[in-house]
């Protein structure tokens, strides 16, 4: 009987830091994704802590951010004019250098 008694509180304690760092991920997910909102805005300082505040402390879905797969489309999209324009060795580095730096200015 204690031995089910101590397997049953060690599968609750499992239970719960499974269900805390779910949180964790969860809330570290919202502040990047808060980040990346307040950054497009561009707010001074006593904006951003009110919206920082505001949008940590929202209840509403959080969307990741898309700066990886904007990345990748973007490598993509590089890779595919390289190849059309028959780029090949340090002709090639160098478009991809400037394509994937994006329009200058």
């Amino acid at each position: 009987m204690r031995i089910g008694t101590i397997a049953a509180c060690i599968a609750l304690s499992i239970g719960l830091s499974v269900a805390q760092a779910d949180d964790v991920d969860k809330a570290r997910q919202r502040a990047k994704a808060c980040d990346a909102q307040a950054a497009e805005k561009q707010l001074n300082n006593e904006e951003l802590q009110a919206f920082m505040k505001a949008c940590l402390a929202s209840e509403g879905p959080v969307a990741a951010p898309d700066e990886p797969t904007k990345a990748r489309d973007r490598e993509k999209s590089c890779a595919t004019l390289a190849t059309s324009k028959s780029l090949t060795g340090a002709d090639r580095d160098a478009f991809m250098k400037t394509c994937l730096a994006g329009p200058a200015g």
